[in-house]
């Protein structure tokens, strides 16, 4: 009994060593970093077993390079490791899953490539690197092997069908995620669509996918809507699920051998835009379950439940059976009179319901009342004063013909006083109206900028002009009475007499 349960516990013990293994098939252990000859990074990957399966993708904006080791466990001393190698500023270590993510901080978009050396991994960035492309894969039986070798993939039969040749995802500059699907010719039956919440299915008919590129895409990372991308392989050709998350606009477009499905992020307020659009009906929401009910007894409830006053034509007849659940009244109402050919016409708290053709027939006896009224209105003169434009101008836009639009009716007159710049308009009294209002938009005042000058004229002899008089005046007994003496100087008497008496022209 004793061994029996022994062996109990060794088959358990077996068992959950070897489901461990199958979860963690290998530990990453060690980076080493050095330059290499063409001035690139060199990252040497230390594994305790083998090597795993490796998933690189890359994003231009910001520059960042991301290398997935699939069902590997992360046994790194650090997290983080400052680099200033080969355009790489730092590397960061993450667990997720079963999974150990490194992603490489760069300074710019760099070309990568990995390499299996016997039980490490060499992984080449920047300098001479030879591009992988973006969301790849590299296994052990596809990398490029120095000291050890590896079996080649075996070769797939060849197909007579179109074939996937490259799949691969780029981040727009607006945060658009775009997903380029390359075929080996023309011609590829693609059916895009959107299937479910944050769900888009792209249906390759009769397409093959290459063993290399039936691969889950984790893309999570770009920071677009789109998150993964998971192709699925079956009888008719080829599925892509591809999820999302977030408010997004999906647009696909194929145009020669490429199919292209972008997921272009939106705002709340543009998604209830497009919703809006595409559903129009925003009534107060309603339940009708009715069987075998009068097309007029349902009208009555919809009226009732808005509040509205509704005029049902006679030739509204028929009986109708109805399960709504919850939909907008306007969708309600609208559902009925189609199914009867009926229409409707709301004219403020109004809304007359009847057939479509005799509403039709109504609106155009309505038309054809209105037009003959307006040749049998009255005629009516208006003159105008033109304050800022000219008055002939505004009578040829009037008029209208090859160079205007057109205000007068087919009775109506427009003629033009140059003299006093007036307009002088004969027509109906609503057109009149009409066209004053208009005149009022195009009367206006046009800014203007004033410009003033002044010439002033200077001469030399102009200073010699001015001076100063003096005067005085005396009695004089000799000389038989009052004597009165004046005498004056302008400017350059004073000027005379300073140079007789000082010998210079010190005063001026």
């Amino acid at each position: 009994m004793r061994s029996l349960i022994i062996k109990r516990v060794a088959a358990v013990l077996a068992l959950l060593a070897v489901s461990g293994a199958a979860l963690a098939a290998s530990t990453l252990q060690g980076l080493d970093f050095r330059q290499g000859p063409s001035g690139e990074l060199e990252v040497d990957l230390d594994f305790a077993g083998a090597v795993p399966e490796v998933r690189g993708y890359r994003i231009d904006d910001p520059a960042r390079l991301t290398i997935d080791l699939m069902e590997t466990d992360n046994g790194l001393p650090e997290r983080r490791y400052s680099l200033g190698i080969g355009g790489v500023q730092q590397v960061t270590a993450l667990e997720a899953g079963s999974r150990t993510r490194l992603v490489f901080d760069l300074e710019g978009p760099l070309p990568y490539n990995t390499r299996q050396q016997g039980d490490r991994l060499r992984l080449a960035i920047g300098g001479g690197a030879a591009d992988t492309g973006v969301a790849t894969t590299a296994t052990p039986s596809t990398v490029a092997t120095g000291a050890s070798t590896t079996e080649p993939a075996p070769r797939q039969p060849a197909s007579t069908g179109p074939s996937v040749e490259d799949i691969d995802f780029r981040r727009g500059s607006d945060g658009a995620g775009r997903l380029i699907v390359t075929f080996d010719r023309a011609g590829v039956d693609a059916r895009v669509r959107e299937s479910g919440s944050n769900r888009i299915t792209a249906e390759l008919m009769d397409v093959d996918l290459p063993r290399s590129l039936d691969q889950v895409y984790d893309v999570s990372d770009f920071g677009t809507p789109l998150q993964r991308i998971t192709p699925l392989v079956g009888r008719n050709g080829v599925t892509l699920d591809i999820q999302g998350s977030g408010d997004y606009a999906m647009v696909s477009t194929q145009s020669g051998r490429q199919l292209t499905i972008e997921a272009q992020p939106v705002t709340r307020q543009e998604q209830e835009r497009r919703v809006r659009e595409q559903f129009p009906y925003t009534g107060e929401r309603i339940t009708l379950n009715f069987q075998d009910i009068e097309v007029r007894s349902v009208l009555a409830i919809i009226a009732d439940f808005t509040g509205l006053n509704l005029v049902a034509s006679d030739s509204v007849q028929g009986r109708v059976t109805l399960n709504l659940q919850d939909v907008p009244w306007d969708q309600a109402l609208d559902l009925v009179l189609k199914s009867h050919g009926l229409a409707s016409r709301q004219e403020g708290n109004v809304i007359v319901v009847a057939p479509a053709a005799e509403l039709a027939q109504r609106e155009q006896l309505e038309l054809q009342s209105r037009e003959q009224l307006e040749t049998l209105a009255p005629l009516e003169s208006e003159y105008v004063q033109v304050k800022y434009a000219k008055a002939e101008d505004i009578a040829a836009l009037i008029r209208g013909g090859d160079n205007g639009f057109g205000l007068l009716t087919e009775r109506g007159k427009v003629a033009v006083d140059a003299r006093t710049n007036t307009l002088l308009i004969q027509d109906t009294a609503d057109q009149i109206d009409t066209v004053l209002s208009t005149l009022e938009r195009l009367d206006v005042a046009v800014r203007q900028v004033q410009i003033e000058a002044r010439i002033v004229v200077a001469t030399q002899s102009a200073t010699r002009q001015l001076g100063v008089s003096w005067g005085a005046s005396s009695p004089d007994a000799r000389m038989g009475g009052a004597f009165r003496f004046e005498w004056g100087c302008i400017w350059h008497c004073a000027e005379w007499w300073y140079v007789r008496r000082y010998g210079s022209r010190g005063c001026r």
